[in-house]
């Protein structure tokens, strides 16, 4: 089966097209979708809460569940979500890491990164 970038249009690697999958999920509200109504995180609604340890919990919650929901071709191994230092938090840049296991790749692990909001 031959992959297709959402973004290039041109063939990619699995990892690269499941790591396309995790991005857009991330950056999509449900309902942002006519057809596909359920579709989505939620995680840029809460873009304009403040950053405190229960957002934190609310986010790596939010991100599990639409992960488990609409991406199985992974296994979450590990998520992390936070600052990566003093002046992310000041500017309001969360950051996801996301560690999971391709199925299809008998359980390669890989690693996703991003920012969140």
């Amino acid at each position: 089966m031959v992959l297709i970038s959402r973004v290039t249009g041109r063939p990619i690697e699995y990892k690269a097209w499941i790591d396309e999958q995790l991005e857009q999920l991330i950056k999509t509200n449900r309902g942002d979708y006519i057809y596909v109504n359920e579709y989505g995180s939620d995680i840029p609604a809460l873009s304009g809460s403040p950053d405190t340890e229960d957002k934190i919990i609310q986010l790596k919650a939010l991100l599990a569940d639409a992960i488990g929901d609409y991406i199985p071709q992974i296994k979450l191994v590990a998520l992390e979500v936070g600052f990566d230092n003093t002046n992310d938090r000041l500017a309001g840049r969360m950051k996801v890491r996301i560690r999971y296991a391709i199925r299809a790749n008998n359980d390669e692990v890989a690693l996703f990164e991003s920012d969140l909001i």
